[in-house]
Order: structure tokens, then C-alpha cells, then sequence
């Protein structure tokens, strides 16, 4: 069974060292390194702009998600202090069927400081001093909570029901919509995307398909926070999208879209319709659309 590995831990906690010697340990393992993705993809050192830390994000989970479908073990050595970006690797360990670990890194301020600064001397990366101490008051060692995979409700076949209406579903980013250069987390900007042609012309099409009972409902479903619903039904009703359902998360839920798609379908879709099939872009997603026993076309490669 493949792994999927993560350090927690301040820079110059020995982090590092451990992957390394984790991945020279035994073959078919393989280490993703966030600074090294940094570096690689935005020619070295310095802050990043919001966009490019998307870009920088969107690489790894890539990388470890494609790693841990051939086969091999993924190591990714960064700080992880965060609860929800750890949680999130969880969740895509558990996406992948590969079995998690956290490693956690007691390792003092006072002695990441020093190594820090040996690194210095030797002319080896290193962050600035006061990063460590800032870190270390954000995220003290004694209140790192344990990491798990978020809970992931049990897929339930879906048994069509022909006396209830027809019904299509599509998602949006990825789908009906592409983002230009904005943050995918910036809602206040969804009305700049583009519209994909291709999929709106099925889409249109679909919707003027009379059946016996009437046209299909057309229903979309978007892992976008609620908060953005009238700037999104805006945006559709410009590129003549018109939907007679929408669904998207709350705007404090942060699970996984798989999981809250599967939420929206079993309360608000399974017992009202009778779903002809779904549009969507995300591996895990149509995944799930797929376990449901659904038709699922999956319109672009969306392995993130």
C-alpha cells in the first residue's frame, strides 16, 4: 500500500534530513518539497504573490496525487503547521488510497534558531530569524492538534426514479467556467472568468431537450462559497447560462468538494430527480459521481 508522509514542524527542525533519509531508505518513494517548488518554478528565493503560492500549491498536490497513482510513496517535508492545510493532505491521502502519517518535529525555537544560523554560515537556504520566533508564537508546541482525514460520508448507490423529473447537473470551475488570473479563493472576482464554449453549448442543448415530461431540470453545483451566488447567477445570466437549480457550500464549510457535493446530491437532488448524468472536472469528484453509479463526463483533467 502506497503512504503518504507529512512533517510537522519549525524550519530547521530536521525536517529535511528525515525525508531524505526517508526516500533513501527504500524504493518506489519519492519527496515533494514546497520551497523547492518555489524555487524550481519562480527562479529562487523571495515572496511570492498570492497567485503564484495557487500556482506553487496546485504543483505539489499534482505531483503527490499522480506519485501515489503509479505507485509510489509520497514524503512532503514542509512546516504543515497549519491544521487545515495538514488535514487537507489527509484528505488527499485518503483520495488516493494511500495510508497517512504525520510526523511531528518537538524540536525548540531556540535550536531551529541555531541551526538556522549555521546554515547561514555555511551559505546554505535559510529564513530569516525572527520567521522562526513568529511561527513558533503562532503555532506553540503544545497545541498542535492531531491530524486526520476529514470525515467522508459513505457513498450510497443511486437508484434513478423515473416518476420524478429529469435533471442534469454541472459544475462550474473547471466547467462551465475558467478562472483568468485570479485567486481561486477571491469570490469578490468570479464575475471576470471565462465562459467554456463547448460545455455551454451542450449545456444549452441539453436544457431544450423535450422529453414526455417536459425539459430537463438543469441544475448546477459548485464547491463555491455561498457568499458569491448572486455574482455567479450574474455571471451565468450573462453568458446566457440559465439554471433552474444552484447549490454551493457554506461559507464556513472548507471540506473537500468531493465531500460537500456528496452532501448537496443526497439532500437537496437523490429523492427529487432523476439524474441523466453530470458534467464535472475534478478527479476525486468525479469519482464520487461515478461510486454514486451516475454518468459522469469528465470534461478536463482536473487531478488537484
Amino acid at each position: 500500500m502506497t503512504e503518504l508522509v507529512i512533517t510537522r514542524g519549525y524550519p530547521g527542525c530536521g525536517k529535511t534530513t528525515y525525508a531524505l533519509n526517508w526516500v533513501a531508505a527504500q524504493s518506489g518513494r519519492a519527496r515533494v518539497n514546497r520551497d523547492d517548488l518555489r524555487a524550481m518554478l519562480f527562479n529562487g528565493e523571495g515572496i511570492l504573490t498570492d497567485a503564484q503560492e495557487c500556482d506553487v500549491t496546485a504543483a505539489q498536490k499534482s505531483m503527490a496525487a499522480s506519485l501515489l497513482d503509479q505507485g509510489t510513496s509520497v514524503i512532503v517535508d514542509d512546516t504543515n503547521l497549519r491544521l487545515r492545510v495538514a488535514c487537507n493532505w489527509a484528505d488527499l491521502a485518503h483520495e488516493h488510497g494511500a495510508a497517512f502519517q504525520c510526523v511531528d518535529f518537538h524540536t525548540d525555537a531556540q535550536t531551529c534558531i541555531e541551526r538556522n544560523r549555521a546554515r547561514q554560515r555555511a551559505g546554505q537556504r535559510y529564513v530569516p530569524h525572527w520567521r522562526i520566533l513568529d511561527i513558533a508564537n503562532r503555532f506553540p508546541l503544545d497545541r498542535w492538534a492531531e491530524v486526520t482525514a476529514r470525515t467522508v460520508p459513505a457513498v450510497e448507490p443511486y437508484v434513478p426514479d423515473i416518476s420524478k423529473p429529469e435533471a442534469w447537473i454541472f459544475d462550474l470551475d473547471g466547467t462551465l467556467a475558467h478562472m483568468r488570473a485570479r485567486n481561486p479563493y477571491d469570490f469578490s472576482r468570479v464575475g471576470e472568468d471565462d465562459v467554456d464554449h463547448v460545455v455551454r453549448h451542450v449545456y444549452e442543448t441539453l436544457s431544450r431537450d423535450e422529453t414526455p415530461s417536459g425539459a430537463p431540470v438543469m441544475i448546477v453545483v459548485s464547491g463555491r462559497k455561498a457568499m458569491c451566488m448572486d455574482l455567479t447567477q450574474a455571471w451565468l445570466h450573462r453568458h446566457w447560462i440559465y439554471a433552474d437549480q444552484m447549490y454551493m457550500r457554506a461559507d464556513d464549510d472548507n471540506r473537500p468538494d468531493h465531500v460537500v457535493k456528496l452532501e448537496i446530491f443526497n439532500e437537496y437532488i437523490r429523492h427529487h430527480y432523476n439524474v441523466l448524468g453530470v458534467f464535472d472536472d475534478r478527479n476525486s469528484v468525479v469519482a464520487m459521481w461515478r461510486r454514486l453509479g451516475l454518468k459522469c463526463f469528465h470534461v478536463a483533467e482536473g487531478n488537484f
